[in-house]
């Protein structure tokens, strides 16, 4: 188990992105996903708003990749959604 995982890491570690992306998006990306993780308990286990939490969050996040992806056809491919999307059919 040890050898695969330690194998995956070293050929993950290796693995270079169709283009790069500027330190910029990728701080402002990381600072997303850490203020949804933060919504999460905020609006999920302390206010008790599922629901609201659930679909706003849908909604921007799907608003988002549709930004991206208008502005940059690849970044689907950066981000493995091509890759997901084969495999489920």
């Amino acid at each position: 188990m040890k050898s695969k995982l330690t194998k995956y890491l070293i050929e993950f570690s290796n693995v270079n992105l169709v283009r790069p992306v500027s330190d910029k998006v990728r701080i402002l990306e990381i600072i997303a996903v850490a203020l949804t993780g933060i919504g999460k308990f905020i609006f999920m286990d302390y206010l008790n708003l599922r629901l609201v939490f659930v679909v706003v969050s849908i909604l921007i996040w799907f608003t988002y990749v549709r930004y991206r992806y208008k502005n940059d056809k690849l970044v689907l491919k950066d981000w493995d959604f091509v890759q997901i999307i084969s495999n489920m059919y």
